[in-house]
């Protein structure tokens, strides 16, 4: 339970509230909240979200093979150009970007490579098995953080919280007058209750698979699969 604990306390998912927190704090300084407000309300869309994360999935698998264990233990992507022409310019600065950060974490000691360029955590001695597996798998696009149902049904239950909580700040706020900060607490609402959604449907009774880019959410690439 600890280490589970550890885990969702680490996570790169918390970014989404630090997003709307740094964003309010910079709401009553700003005459272009709205406009940034709008733009990251747009960028939140269930579509939008799911189509990213769809086209993020086939050009990690169409890399995958290309990608070699260097003699110093790092990682090198080889692929052709016949090859990274099916892949984003963005997408690719996005991936490239997140190979550079996995291998200063194998050069730190933090992570080593396997078979088949897997990555893997040295110092990681233990996993918990509750229905299905609560633990974290690194590879060299990013990481995965498999929850069983039990831990599954406890972040959906903690997102559902948080957006309940977001929900009443824009009230307040709308009604004290600030409304950059109502913009912004509707948004971090609408963002949590997504996520809880997003689990809720991914869910088949064993637990989610929740996958993100080295480089985080909004920035990066997240999504969630069922175990």
């Amino acid at each position: 339970m600890h280490w589970t604990q550890g885990l969702w306390r680490s996570s790169n998912l918390r970014n989404t509230l630090a997003m709307a927190v740094a964003l309010a704090g910079f709401a009553g300084t700003s005459p272009s909240t709205a406009a940034l407000a709008a733009s990251v309300s747009q960028s939140s869309r269930p579509a939008a979200a799911q189509n990213t994360a769809q086209r993020l999935q086939s050009e990690i698998a169409l890399l995958d093979r290309y990608v070699v264990k260097n003699a110093d233990g790092t990682l090198a992507l080889t692929a052709p150009s016949q090859v990274t022409g099916h892949v984003g310019r963005g997408d690719m600065t996005l991936l490239t970007n997140g190979l550079a950060i996995v291998n200063q974490k194998i050069r730190a000691g933090e992570l080593q490579v396997g078979a088949n360029h897997r990555v893997f955590d040295p110092k990681a001695t233990a996993f918990n098995v509750q229905w299905n597996w609560t633990f974290r798998a690194y590879y060299w696009w990013g990481e995965q953080d498999w929850f069983s149902e039990y831990w599954t049904l406890k972040i959906e239950a903690a997102y559902n919280m948080g957006a309940a909580a977001a929900a009443i700040c824009a009230v307040v706020a709308t009604a004290l007058g600030a409304a950059p900060v109502g913009i912004l607490c509707g948004i971090a609402a609408g963002v949590l209750a997504f996520g809880a959604a997003w689990m809720q449907w991914a869910d088949n009774g064993g637990g989610v698979v929740i996958s993100q880019t080295w480089t985080p959410f909004p920035l990066g690439g997240i999504w969630i699969s069922g175990q």
